[in-house]
């Protein structure tokens, strides 16, 4: 058998607890300085973007700031024209809308209130029996004057509240129903420029 001879120096390991910590720590260094490094040029390109943003927001207060000035400077009554010759033509008699919802009611049926805002109209109406109620809504729908019709609310109201309770079976109650009517502007103002 053969002798065993080791003529390496033995090196004992060092701690390896200090190595690890070592490698932990710089790892963390690094991960924080890219973070840092990645912070610093996003805030420096949002920077940038508010600022280029910040150069347009001026130059448009300068630009109406000169229009005003000039606005200022020219009291030109021919502006003043135009703008009312607009509002003018922009006015759209509703004489010839009235008279079509009245003209479509049933022959015992009322309008009660009528309010117009500039695209849809809303108006009450007291109608006897609930087939004039749908008979009058079929009725709107197929006017050309109207788009769209929406049954807002609808109740029942006695027309004498102040009769005996005996009678109270015998007298049939009238319908108060509010509609919400989308009006076409366009066959409005055509029929109101044809009739003229």
């Amino acid at each position: 058998m053969l002798p065993e001879v080791d003529l390496l120096p033995k090196i004992e390991r060092q701690n390896s607890a200090v190595y690890i910590l070592f490698v932990s720590g710089l790892l963390l260094f690094l991960l924080l300085l890219l973070v840092f490094i990645y912070s610093f040029f996003t805030t420096k390109h949002a920077l940038g973007e508010v600022e280029q943003n910040l150069a347009e927001v001026n130059e448009e207060k300068t630009v109406l700031l000169e229009r005003i000035t000039s606005l200022k400077e020219s009291n030109d009554k021919d502006t003043y024209g135009q703008v009312m010759a607009y509002a003018e033509h922009q006015i759209i008699p509703t004489s010839r809308f009235i008279d079509e919802i009245i003209a479509l009611l049933p022959e015992i049926g009322y309008l009660s209130s009528y309010t117009y805002n500039y695209q849809s109209v809303t108006i009450e109406t007291q109608l006897e029996t609930m087939s004039d109620v749908a008979a009058y809504f079929s009725e709107l729908n197929a006017s050309p004057f109207i788009t769209d019709v929406k049954v807002n609310q609808m109740n029942t109201f006695d027309i004498n509240s102040n009769q005996d309770r005996t009678d109270m079976y015998e007298v049939i109650p009238r319908y108060t129903v509010n509609y919400t009517i989308d009006v076409d502007q366009r066959y409005m103002k055509e029929e109101v420029e044809g009739n003229e």
